[in-house]
């Protein structure tokens, strides 16, 4: 019997070395029977802990003896709660292998490898895939037989699969580079399928790890050696959807575009409001008179060149989205028309979702985009199909959600979309739902918890190399550090995280919805620092945007109620019917929306609708709407648009001469920013109010 002192051996070890207590160990084990040392030895390439089966299969005769003298021995042990035997101590297991000499070692596992493959049921080798690879990676260089490089290859896919589940992306790259070292030259010709399938679960793990030259490597081989456009898609949908990561947008749309056309599946070179307005109407027609009901029991989708299609069409669709393309209606209307024609596919969930989210920012249609939104919910739940929750999730939660329901409701499951995407592999939807998970924790949050998690965000976009997100999440983490007064010009976006004139230079050409992040965020800035004329010329460049960015996302009303305060301000001192004209239009949006979600919107009709009465001199009006608009703000918890709301009524009061009321809501209007770190407008108010805030 062996008794281990843990103390003693790490005296040892700092007195003698760690070589040493392994040769005493070692010494020890030398003496111990055949059968007892050949068990040992091969415990230890297995690893410090293993299942009894797996031991038995990995020998060439009975361990029965041996194994029950090992642990009387107390050189294993059995550990009830995870049904498994491992060595009491991992000098043992060091001392174990060490007796195997090092040239003779990748014999010595390929020969474990071999007696477990050999004599493992499948489902136990499928369940011990990894110990049994690992095994055979250790010996690979013995491997002459191809018969057998084919099935160990195959091994591999399982491996990389199960890796992949578990987010082992990296286990997951190891398997599949091992896997396709072994199909050798021959691979396509004698083991098209494996072979095919082995490179396209390669292209999805690089993908998930950002090796993009690896992955085009991949793709470029099966481009050149699959049957037929069928067998291409799965690659074809990786590198469609990679080149999105890579911010390469109009590559991924012309690629996807292409594939869809070989499919049976074209769209026109040049859209125009026509197209779209006839596939409106022509998906409006088919989805006449379907209840939820009838939608839900529609048949299945089993026709293989719709089911390719639906594929590459979804990867196309946020593609169209970043590049603002006006393929982006005409893509998820296809998606609608072919799930209406052809039954359900997994991603119908997606195909609904992202209707409703049309339906609801492009369109106006809040009733609508939320009914179908919700439909698109219920597809997934049925299907249960978990890699697509964070599609689904984007589109409802991040672009339809708040339409109707508190927008705090949208935090936890967007934050639960980015750890399943995480899982998943689903990279890009990870990252972009972490991004809108920043932008609505913005209005509700201190901006030192808004900018830690989003610090968090971009250290993630940049491992992951998705560079369309992070240069987004670039700008506004740059805001909220310029927010927080660590900017040399609190209205020029360049500090810490990025140079406003370089994205502006490098995303101009092709990137316009980084350059109108710039210009929205620089707007509020110079709102917030009392620069009315700097955010009217901010304004202009704003035009598309409403075209754009208003698909939906949350930020599409803040910018409308921010274009009005703006214009409000300007019809003060200038063209009064042009800007009041302006404040209107955006008005009545607002107006619309809250009748949906009051919690939402109301606070800002009011706000707008005080400023406007001020404008007009309705002073007993403006006041019971700043009134009104304090109130909502502080109930929904919208803490800049509170302290603004309280800013303007303080400034209002003392237009008016009532000075207590006026210095009071300044005050107020002070703590608000300070509690919600807001420096830059604390030191600006401090300068503009300091007879009334300084003690």
């Amino acid at each position: 019997t062996w008794t281990w002192d843990e103390q003693k051996i790490l005296l040892n070890e700092r007195c003698c070395g760690h070589t040493d207590v392994l040769e005493l160990i070692s010494g020890k084990i030398e003496k111990l029977s055949k059968s007892l040392k050949e068990l040992l030895k091969i415990a230890s390439c297995i690893g410090a802990s293993f299942d009894g089966a797996v031991l038995k299969s990995s020998a060439s005769r009975s361990i029965k003896k041996p194994l029950s003298l090992a642990v009387q021995k107390e050189l294993l042990v059995f550990d009830t709660q995870a049904g498994k035997y491992k060595f009491v101590h991992d000098r043992i297991q060091q001392a174990a292998y060490s007796l195997i000499p090092e040239s003779e070692r990748p014999m010595f596992h390929l020969a474990v490898g071999r007696n477990l493959l050999r004599q493992l049921s499948s489902v136990l080798l499928e369940k011990h895939v990894f110990v049994v690879l690992n095994q055979f990676i250790r010996g690979a260089n013995l491997l002459d037989s191809q018969t057998e490089k084919y099935r160990i290859a195959s091994l591999c896919l399982s491996a990389l699969i199960k890796a992949t589940k578990k987010s082992a992306f990296r286990l997951s790259s190891q398997y599949a580079d091992f896997g396709i070292s072994l199909l050798g030259m021959w691979g396509w010709k004698d083991e098209y399928d494996l072979t095919l399938a082995l490179y396209s679960s390669a292209c999805e793990v690089q993908s998930c790890t950002g090796n993009f030259d690896k992955l085009d490597s991949f793709v470029e081989e099966i481009f050149r050696h699959a049957h037929s456009l069928e067998d291409k898609v799965r690659a074809y949908v990786i590198k469609v959807y990679s080149l999105g990561g890579r911010n390469r947008q109009q590559e991924a749309i012309k690629i996807g575009l292409e594939v869809l056309y070989q499919l049976g599946e074209p769209f026109p070179a040049r859209v125009k409001k026509a197209h779209v307005l006839a596939d409106i109407v022509r998906t409006k027609w088919l989805l006449r008179r379907k209840t939820d009901e009838s939608l839900s029991r529609l048949p299945r989708m089993t026709n293989p060149s719709k089911v390719a299609s639906m594929q590459i069409l979804n990867v196309v669709m946020l593609s169209c989205h970043r590049e603002s393309n006006a393929l982006l209606p005409l893509i998820n209307l296809r998606m609608v028309q072919l799930t209406l024609k052809y039954g359900l596919s997994a991603l119908s969930s997606v195909a609904f979702s992202t209707y409703g989210m049309i339906l609801c920012g492009a369109m106006n249609d809040i009733d609508g985009g939320y009914r179908y939104s919700l439909l698109g919910l219920s597809f997934l739940e049925k299907d249960s199909v978990r890699e697509y929750i964070p599609r689904v999730y984007a589109a409802h939660y991040g672009t339809v959600h708040h339409w109707k329901r508190p927008l705090s409701l949208s935090l936890k499951p967007l934050y639960e979309s980015h750890e399943i995407a995480l899982e998943t592999g689903d990279i890009e939807f990870a990252m972009l739902n972490f991004f809108i998970y920043c932008l609505c924790s913005f209005y509700s949050e201190t901006l030192g918890l808004v900018e830690e998690i989003c610090r968090r965000g971009v250290e993630l976009m940049k491992s992951h190399k998705q560079h369309s997100t992070l240069v987004e999440a670039q700008i506004f983490l740059q805001f909220i550090l310029n927010l927080r007064g660590e900017s040399v010009d609190p209205l020029v976006l360049t500090g810490e995280v990025m140079d406003q004139e370089s994205v502006l230079r490098e995303h101009m050409a092709n990137d316009m919805n980084s350059v109108e992040y710039v210009s929205v965020h620089r707007m509020q800035l110079a709102y917030l620092m009392d620069e009315p004329s700097i955010a009217a010329e901010l304004v202009k460049k704003l035009s598309r945007l409403y075209k754009t960015m208003s698909i939906g996302a949350y930020t599409a009303s803040t910018t409308a109620l921010d274009v009005a305060l703006v214009s409000l301000e300007l019809a003060r001192t200038g063209d009064k019917r042009r800007h009041l004209s302006t404040a209107s239009r955006m008005l009545r949006g607002l107006k619309k929306w809250a009748k949906y979600s009051p919690e939402n919107f109301l606070g800002y009709v009011h706000l707008v609708e005080a400023e406007y009465a001020v404008v007009k001199g309705k002073h007993f009006l403006a006041n019971s709407k700043y009134l009104s608009a304090i109130a909502l703000l502080a109930e929904s918890n919208h803490i800049m648009y509170r302290g603004i709301a309280l800013e303007r009524s303080g400034m209002f009061k003392l237009s008016i001469d009532d000075e207590v009321l006026g210095r009071k809501y300044l005050k107020d209007s002070y703590s608000v920013f300070a509690e919600w770190g807001a420096v830059v407008k604390t030191r600006q108010m401090k300068r503009k109010w300091s007879t009334i805030l300084d003690p």
